[in-house]
């Protein structure tokens, strides 16, 4: 439809062949696409691409794990999952009492139905592409000094700072 054409991967290999199939042309990865209702943010007027990756189907990127010292969100969990996931740490560990406010704050995010649908990576890569988008949890996340995992087309992957991330912006052939 308008010259857009839609891609749904099942693997990260089908997501990256896509990407280096595309390289050559602005590629949107696709989640809940809440990010169409933040339009006035943008500072170009033309912010949609012809070619659509929905990232959604797969598996790898909506897992999340846990350890002793961290959580790893995969770039399509949504904010509700990443909601639970604090309330489960903070119910575990109530000590952890830096999680009520980060839970109270995100709880604030949107509204519950964009929550449900809107993945933290989508926000956060809104920001990064346009900065006047005023994310309140990439503030809530580079205040925790969180940390991203970029790969690129050649399966690379590479850790930084989310606040990094949002200095220099992902090349065409990465993926958070």
């Amino acid at each position: 439809e308008n010259g857009k054409v839609y891609y749904q991967p099942q693997s990260m290999n089908q997501c990256l062949n896509l990407l280096t199939q595309y390289s050559s042309q602005d590629c949107q990865l696709l989640v809940g696409n809440s990010g169409s209702s933040v339009s006035k943010y943008y500072t170009t007027t033309n912010t949609s691409s012809n070619i659509i990756i929905d990232i959604t189907r797969i598996p790898e990127l909506s897992k999340i794990k846990m350890n002793d010292t961290s959580v790893d969100f995969g770039a399509t969990v949504t904010l509700k999952k990443m909601i639970a996931t604090f309330e489960q740490i903070l119910s575990a560990y109530p000590q952890a009492t830096n999680m009520i406010a980060l839970i109270r704050h995100m709880k604030l995010i949107a509204n519950r139905h964009v929550r449900h649908v809107a993945s933290w990576a989508g926000n956060i890569m809104t920001c990064a592409n346009f900065p006047s988008f005023p994310s309140d949890l990439a503030t809530l996340l580079v205040c925790l000094n969180a940390q991203v995992s970029i790969m690129n087309t050649d399966q690379l992957i590479k850790k930084i700072s989310l606040k990094d991330l949002l200095k220099n912006k992902l090349k065409k052939n990465e993926l958070l």
